[in-house]
């Protein structure tokens, strides 16, 4: 998995790392480049704010087997689970085309609906999200990095700018950083390190074991929809 959305934009004070002027491109580039290496250096835990769509597809539960966590009041509702784990706002939801807003999200990625209806079982998939027998649901999910990790950030791209400007304070090891076509490409050793002292000491900090991914629980790729278990089954 890539990240979603960049650590840093061109206004997060870069001038402030010592990131000299160079062409938009470099430096869009260089923010992309600093933002992927940083993700997967930390393993995988902030990949910014991601946005998708999904489309519902119904799932049997057995009764008795709804988490824990969920209240025990709603325990006869009809459910939708989301396929993540962080999911911060449900943007919309289209139910037959229309926009339906009778449900409550309940974290980490649960759904329920408030009017005392199902969900519809109907979900042709061959068919666009506005017409009949379709719907689907919208939402963002993920995490931005904390303030060290934006800092870090700022320094790698300065230092990119740097090495693909030919500025001779660049601090990047010799031979580490390529330019393309399409902007900038940086070979990142075995060591799971930058080369850049403050950003390795802050990589350290949150993946001393240099783990590639965060630990996760595995769920199923489709978001899917549980069924009504009445109360006491």
């Amino acid at each position: 998995m890539s990240h979603c959305t960049a650590w840093i934009d061109e206004d997060e004070r870069l001038a402030d790392c010592g990131c000299p002027d160079g062409p938009q491109l470099i430096v869009q580039s260089a923010i992309e480049v600093a933002t992927e290496m940083l993700y997967r250096l930390s393993g995988q835990q902030w990949p910014g704010l991601c946005t998708e769509t999904r489309r519902p597809l119904p799932i049997n539960i057995p009764p008795g087997s709804l988490p824990p966590f969920l209240p025990p009041y709603l325990i006869s509702a009809d459910w939708v689970v989301l396929p993540r784990d962080r999911v911060t706002s449900v943007t919309s939801m289209l139910i037959d085309g229309a926009a339906f807003t009778d449900f409550l999200f309940y974290p980490p990625n649960w759904l329920v609906r408030t009017d005392n209806n199902a969900w519809p079982t109907p979900q042709d998939l061959d068919l666009a999200t506005t017409e009949d027998d379709t719907w689907s649901v919208t939402y963002a999910y993920g995490a931005e990095p904390p303030e060290g990790g934006k800092m870090a950030a700022r320094v790698l791209t300065s230092e990119l700018v740097k090495a693909c400007t030919n500025d001779t304070t660049c601090k990047i090891p010799t031979g580490a950083v390529r330019v393309t076509q399409r902007g900038v490409t940086y070979d990142v050793g075995g060591d799971f390190r930058t080369g850049l002292q403050s950003v390795d000491a802050w990589l350290d900090s949150v993946n001393p074991l240099k783990r590639r991914r965060k630990a996760r629980i595995i769920s199923a790729d489709d978001v899917r929809f549980i069924p009504s278990i009445p109360v006491g089954s």
